[in-house]
């Protein structure tokens, strides 16, 4: 689940859609960073982006894919590089990791598990990647089903204003966009 950064676009782009393809078919000039904990994961990332990206370049990608732990990449970044942040983090709770449906099993567990209470990610996301948006930049991430007051209250106790929340196609809350303000 590698983490989106994006920088010289209009915002408005993407606020309520966290795909790749999405943010570059709609802003063609977005400079991407994506940030990957797994090693293994990389190539596909790189792979998958290739094929998400029509006119793609290797040499010259508008994807810069980087390898890192969400939890230390923060550190030694420029404060005000991004318009935009998107994340997908893990967010399932330990008991929820104890007791895993059968579609989810392959998953890789640093994928999914999010800690004790499944927020571990968005603590941390919250306090450290608001100084790296840009002033009135967006992060917009994805959560579990029933975590949007909790996810609502750490974005709020972060600073974060103007916190809205994202609904998937049965109508739960499934995400958060909040500006930097």
């Amino acid at each position: 689940r590698p983490m989106l950064l994006a920088t010289e676009y209009e915002v408005q782009c993407a606020v309520r859609e966290a795909g790749l393809p999405i943010v570059k078919s709609r802003c063609p000039a977005a400079r991407v960073t994506a940030v990957e904990k797994s090693a293994e994961a990389l190539p596909w990332l790189q792979k998958n982006a290739a094929e998400a990206l029509p006119g793609f370049d290797a040499a010259h990608p508008a994807l810069n894919v980087q390898q890192g732990d969400v939890f230390q990449w923060n550190k030694g970044q420029a404060e005000g590089q991004f318009d935009l942040i998107l994340a997908n983090p893990p967010y399932l709770t330990a008991e929820e990791m104890r007791t895993l449906q059968p579609e989810v099993e392959f998953e890789p567990a640093m994928a999914l598990d999010g800690g004790e209470d499944g927020l571990d990610f968005y603590r941390h996301i919250a306090k450290a990647y608001r100084p790296l948006t840009k002033p009135g930049g967006w992060l917009v991430m994805e959560f579990g089903w029933q975590q949007w007051e909790p996810v609502k209250a750490l974005l709020e106790a972060a600073g974060w204003q103007d916190v809205q929340r994202i609904l998937d196609a049965e109508g739960r809350d499934r995400g958060a966009a909040a500006r930097n303000g």
